[in-house]
C-alpha cells in the first residue's frame, strides 16, 4: 500500500476521487478512518485528521503494520517561516524537523532531536528527484524545494518557534522553511519502520499572518496540480521497478 495523509479533507479529495474501489475502515478506534482504493494497479490509502505529531506518529505507525505499507506521502497546507515563502508556493520537503523538541541537557542531543532518533528525517532522496521530474513537466505551477518543521499546534507566529529559531533561520535552515502540526511524526513513524516518505506542502500564509479567505482559496488552486504530480508518481512506481529503499537520516 502507498499512504497519502493530509491534514483535512480538503487536502485528500482529490486523491479520494481518482481511487478506484473505494472503501472506508475504522483505525485504532471510531475517530480515525482509513480510505482505501485502487490507483494504476497500486493499494492506495488515504488518511486525514490525525493532528499534532502525536497522533500522526500513532497512527501512522499502526497503519504501516497493518497494511505493510511500501511508501507514505504527506500532502496539505503549511505555514511560510522565512520571507522566501508566499501563499500559494509549493514546496517540495527535503527534510522534517520536531520544532518543539528540547532534549539537548541529555547526552548531548542535539536541538530539536528525540533522544535516540536523527535531528531531522530525510524525505527519500531517489524518489524525491523523481518527483521533482515529474512535477517540472507540468504545466502551469513551479515547485521549491524546502524543510519542513512540526510543532503540536496550529502555528501562530515564529514565538511558536524561538526556542528552536532566531530571526530567520529555524534548525540551521533559512532558506523556503515551513511549519506544520503532523508531518515530522509520519516521519518519525516511517523512520521506527523503515519506510521511505515524501512531503509535498503549499505555502498557507506567512505564519506571523492572520489567516484569510482568499489565503484558504490560493492554497485549493494548487491542490490539483499536486495530486496530478503525485498519481503520476504512483503511476512511474506502478509501471516500472522503481526501487522503493531505506530512508536515510541528515545532520
Amino acid at each position: 500500500m502507498i499512504l497519502i495523509v493530509g491534514s483535512t479533507k480538503d487536502d485528500i479529495i482529490f486523491f479520494e476521487a481518482k481511487i478506484k474501489n473505494r472503501k472506508r475502515e475504522n483505525i485504532i478506534s471510531d475517530d480515525f478512518h482509513l480510505i482505501t482504493g485502487n490507483l494504476f494497479n497500486q493499494k492506495i490509502g488515504i488518511l486525514y485528521n490525525a493532528h499534532s505529531s502525536y497522533l500522526s506518529e500513532i497512527v501512522v505507525y499502526e497503519i504501516i503494520k497493518k497494511y505493510h505499507v511500501i511508501l507514505v506521502i504527506n500532502v496539505g497546507y503549511a505555514s511560510g517561516y522565512t520571507p522566501d515563502l508566499k501563499t500559494g508556493d509549493c514546496v517540495i520537503i527535503r527534510q522534517l524537523f520536531f520544532g518543539d523538541v528540547n532534549f539537548t541537557k541529555m547526552n548531548h542531543n542535539k536541538l530539536g532531536q528525540i533522544p535516540s532518533q536523527p535531528q531531522a528525517f530525510l524525505c527519500d532522496p531517489y524518489l524525491t528527484e523523481i518527483f521533482i521530474s515529474i512535477a517540472d513537466e507540468i504545466p502551469g505551477i513551479s515547485f521549491k524545494t524546502g524543510s519542513l518543521l512540526s510543532i503540536n499546534k496550529v502555528p501562530e507566529s515564529r514565538k511558536d518557534l524561538e526556542e528552536v529559531a532566531f530571526e530567520n533561520t529555524a534548525l540551521g535552515e533559512n532558506r523556503n522553511v515551513l511549519v506544520d502540526s503532523e508531518g515530522a511524526g509520519c516521519a518519525l513513524a516511517c523512520h521506527l519502520l523503515d519506510v521511505p516518505c515524501l512531503a509535498i506542502k503549499v505555502c498557507e500564509r506567512n505564519i506571523d499572518s492572520r489567516l484569510t479567505v482568499e489565503h484558504y482559496f490560493k492554497v485549493l488552486e494548487k491542490y490539483p496540480y499536486i495530486g496530478r504530480a503525485v498519481a503520476s508518481l504512483i503511476g512511474e512506481i506502478s509501471r516500472r521497478d522503481v526501487k522503493i529503499g531505506n530512508q536515510s537520516e541528515a545532520h
